[in-house]
């Protein structure tokens, strides 16, 4: 019997990781698409761990295509021929993944962050002559629930989410927490401790409660920063300008957001009008606490000596792997569900975790492998302990390192993803 094909969408994001993998060969622009893909996963872009590599020792026919990245597609188009027109499709990235789906007939598309996997998309591969058994999204984010919808598999970060959108899902709802690619580890020079106490990761509209944990830090302890701002923010005279994260306070915005949920979904499936008001709904009811921001302080502004432009690809891990500990806290949106990526690239690469507590934080490490706060002043108080017990610290580390090691890779999370998609399959 042949192997189960699958193919993996993924956008990659990070802008510091591509320029530096097409820096470093000029000719990469030139080589075939999935060359250009392995050199792009080589720089250690966000959410570019070896997911395809480990199901295919596992006996899978898996394949990655990189979204976002114009020399990839053109690199594809060169191999292939012109991206498919598609009637009411303008993005050529959905339009090259929909030209390798039928290219390929893959048995599985599993996407994260469902850039490509819409209504219109999911109905169009549907309709093929050889459509896809399953397809199947991993949400990080809660943007997308509105997406999910209609998927055959979900897979979600941590159960509080879950629990809460099983309820309105077509198909099945599984929880897959983030994983650590170890061999980043292989990469990177031994760890020598070089910053106390650092936060790397974005500010704005989607990040309220870290932006008030992350100044009381830098008001009272010799945290240094690393941080980048969300798309839409204005960074000027001293302040961050962050958008409201709701609708807007029109009458139709009010109306939407009074819907019954069971309305917002079916809504939702037909007017993207509906998504917004449905994704803070279900968010809200997995824990997020969502905040109508005004202006925000730039922490630059005051604290310029300490505050730095955000790093991403080998530079990001190299810092993380020279930090003592590292601050966190999720972002708004997922307030309550720790399953956040970085738990697992901290721990992994052998720095102390400090960060806020969570059911999902204490199923996925024990007590003394982790440092969880409760607020404010809580943090403050842990961070400037650690910062004090250099060598508690240093312990605290090596445990979690070795807990992410055993039971947080992207090898034993192929093998959860594996299982969840043959029980699905064996259900059609």
């Amino acid at each position: 019997m042949s192997p189960t094909s699958l193919l993996r969408l993924r956008r990659f994001g990070s802008a510091a990781a591509r320029d530096a993998a097409y820096a470093a060969d000029p000719g990469l622009a030139t080589r075939p698409y999935r060359e250009q893909q392995e050199a792009l996963d080589r720089s250690f872009g966000p959410f570019s761990a070896p997911l395809s590599a480990e199901l295919e020792r596992q006996g899978w026919a898996a394949s990655d295509l990189v979204l976002g990245v114009p020399e990839v597609r053109a690199a594809w188009e060169r191999e292939y021929g012109p991206l498919p027109l598609v009637s009411g499709i303008d993005d050529p990235d959905v339009r090259l993944a929909i030209g390798e789906i039928r290219r390929s007939a893959p048995e599985v598309v599993l996407e994260g962050n469902l850039n490509v996997l819409d209504r219109r998309t999911m109905a169009l591969l549907r309709a093929e002559p050889q459509p896809p058994r399953l397809l199947v999204g991993q949400l990080g984010t809660a943007k997308r629930f509105h997406r999910a919808v209609d998927l055959d598999v979900v897979l979600v970060p941590c159960p509080s989410i879950a629990h809460v959108i099983a309820p309105w899902m077509r198909g099945q709802v599984h929880v897959l927490p983030h994983s650590f690619n170890p061999a980043i580890l292989t990469a990177l020079p031994e760890r020598t401790v070089a910053h106390p106490l650092v936060f790397a990761g974005a500010l704005g509209p989607r990040y309220v409660l870290r932006h008030e944990l992350l100044m009381a830090l830098l008001e009272t302890t010799p945290i240094e920063a690393w941080t980048g701002i969300r798309k839409g923010v204005v960074r000027a005279d001293g302040m961050l300008t962050t958008p409201s994260v709701r609708a807007g306070g029109t009458l139709l915005g009010q109306i939407i957001r009074a819907l019954p949920t069971a309305v917002l979904v079916a809504a939702a499936r037909r007017d993207e009008r509906f998504a917004a008001a449905l994704n803070v709904r279900l968010a809200t009811r997995a824990g997020a606490r969502i905040v109508d921001a005004g202006p925000l302080e730039d922490p630059a502004a005051r604290f310029s000596e300490r505050c730095h432009a955000a790093v991403g690809g080998r530079e990001y891990f190299q810092l993380l792997r020279s930090a003592g500990t590292v601050f966190h806290r999720e972002g708004d949106e997922l307030g309550g569900c720790g399953g956040a990526l970085r738990l697992f690239e901290v721990t992994g690469l052998g720095a102390t975790l400090l960060v806020d507590g969570s059911p999902m934080v204490e199923q996925l490490f024990a007590d003394d492998e982790v440092v969880t706060y409760a607020g404010v002043d809580d943090c403050i108080e842990k961070a400037t302990w650690l910062i004090e017990h250099p060598a508690a610290a240093e312990r605290i580390a090596a445990a979690g390192q070795a807990r992410t090691l055993r039971d947080h890779t992207t090898e034993v999370r192929a093998r959860q993803v594996a299982q969840i998609l043959e029980g699905a399959l064996r259900g059609r």
